[in-house]
């Protein structure tokens, strides 16, 4: 917990079934009836396609991220909740 009753997640990488650790926090946090609000920390997670699915625990449409490089075509990765 930080000041003000914050939850705080730090997540820094997203090796397999990391979304699901993170959605247990974030029910764990749930729980306290003190918690106000919850911050999620992904800056230290640099690479790789598993935060999509930690990304679908909290958005329902839209464009999450993109891969692109020189010689492969723009693939987008939308938000689907049912892919967490």
């Amino acid at each position: 917990m930080l000041a003000d009753n914050v939850g705080y997640i730090q997540v820094d990488a997203f090796p397999e079934g990391e979304s699901q650790e993170v959605a247990g926090k974030i029910r764990d946090l749930q729980k306290q009836e003190r918690r106000r609000s919850c911050s999620i920390c992904v800056t230290r997670c640099g690479r790789g396609v598993r935060g999509i699915a930690t990304a679908n625990l909290f958005l329902d449409h839209g464009t999450i991220t993109y891969l692109q490089g020189q010689k492969y075509p723009k693939q987008a990765f939308n938000a689907d909740p049912p892919k967490t």
